[in-house]
């Protein structure tokens, strides 16, 4: 088994966003910091790969759509 690398990843938040997250996930036993692993680790994973590849193409459409409608 090879040896786990590790990378530390800063990511910025809105404080607002980040509150309204907390109390979904905390029933859950998650962290935002744990809820960021996971989610990459489903973006890689190959059995997850190809839908999580689809959702974040329609994701950044919308947010592109988004943006220019509120110009």
């Amino acid at each position: 088994m090879r040896e786990a690398k590790y990378e530390t990843v800063e990511i910025m938040v809105d404080a607002e966003l980040l509150e309204q997250l907390k109390p979904i996930i905390e029933p859950m036993g998650l962290t935002p910091e744990s809820l960021a692993v996971q989610f990459i680790e489903w973006c890689v994973a190959p059995e997850t790969q190809n839908e999580a590849i689809s959702l974040l193409i329609k994701w950044k459409e919308e947010m592109e759509l988004s943006s220019r409608q509120s110009r």
